[in-house]
Formats: structure tokens, C-alpha cells, sequence
């Protein structure tokens, strides 16, 4: 009985140090395959897309056929991001003042809370129809 309970601390031991040590090996490689392949310093944050500027009013023609594509694409994202706040403020300040979006379904909390209680009131059911009741 000694003997083998000898042997068997002796595979944990070994085991659980080759785990550990492989474990080991593997942080190690990544620190230096992260020192290795970095490109960017790490102090250097992303700069920000600039604002389009507005411009001033122009003759009559299309002003969108005049500016380059890079100028309308960062105009189209600014205004987008505009009127997702926007929409976003005005479905908080609802729920906040208690009104309805609007949407005409229920909110999927609610939804969510309708399909549980209707599976476990079938659950119930098949229970009930098993035992004989």
C-alpha cells in the first residue's frame, strides 16, 4: 500500500509540474511574440476622425458632386452618429416619462417572461397528465 501510493504522488507531482511549466512556456511566448510583432508604440491612441467643416453656401449646384468621396463618407458617418444620439435621447427621455416607443409589440424582457412561464405551465401540465390527475 505504501508503494503505491508512493508511485501515485510521484505521477502528480511529475504531471502537475508539466503542466505547470508548459503553462509557464506558453505566457512566456507570447510576452515575446507580443515584444516581437508589435507595430505601434504602445502610447499611441487613435486619432479621432475629423469633423467636416460646413461650408458656405454655394450656387445652386449640387454640393455633394463637388466634394470628394472621403469628405462625403465622414459626412454621412457624423451624420449618422448624430441621429443615433438623438434617437437615443428621445427613447430615454419616453421611458423615463413612462410612454410606450411606440412599437406596438412588447419589450423582450416582457416577451422573454411570457415564454418561460408558458413552458413551465406546459412542464406542469405534462406532469400533471403522467401522474394521472
Amino acid at each position: 500500500m505504501g508503494e503505491l501510493l508512493t508511485q501515485g504522488m510521484t505521477l502528480t507531482v511529475l504531471g502537475m509540474g508539466m503542466t505547470f511549466l508548459s503553462l509557464g512556456a506558453l505566457v512566456v511566448g507570447m510576452y515575446l511574440m507580443t515584444a516581437m510583432i508589435r507595430d505601434k508604440a504602445p502610447d499611441e491612441a487613435p486619432r479621432p476622425l475629423p469633423r467636416p467643416e460646413p461650408e458656405a453656401p454655394k450656387a445652386p449646384a449640387s454640393p455633394a458632386a463637388s466634394a470628394s468621396p472621403i469628405e462625403r463618407r465622414a459626412e454621412s458617418r457624423y451624420l449618422a452618429a448624430a441621429a443615433a444620439v438623438a434617437v437615443a435621447l428621445g427613447l430615454g427621455q419616453a421611458a423615463a416619462a413612462g410612454q410606450s416607443t411606440g412599437r406596438g409589440r412588447a419589450a423582450p424582457a416582457q416577451t422573454w417572461n411570457t415564454q418561460v412561464r408558458g413552458q413551465r405551465l406546459a412542464q406542469r401540465q405534462q406532469h400533471a397528465l403522467r401522474r394521472g390527475h
